[in-house]
């Protein structure tokens, strides 16, 4: 169970693809008004495919974990 709760706390200290792209294809925000985690995702597609992701927001590490392993 350690290495669970390891890899948890290492993406949200160091979340990958963290950031905004400026025109994105397409994007999706969500908030929880319960715990207040408020996230951003942005995705581009190239030819059927994506090429470029990324996650903008603020939340608890599970959320912003979540969100950073999504895009990778």
């Amino acid at each position: 169970m350690n290495i669970y709760a390891e890899e948890i706390i290492a993406q949200y200290e160091h979340p990958h693809n963290k950031g905004k792209i400026s025109n994105p294809t397409t994007s999706f925000h969500e908030y929880n008004p319960t715990c207040g985690d408020d996230i951003t995702i942005y995705i581009n597609v190239k030819d059927g495919k994506v090429s470029d992701v990324k996650f903008d927001g603020s939340g608890c590490a599970i959320s912003v974990a979540s969100a950073s392993m999504l895009t990778d």
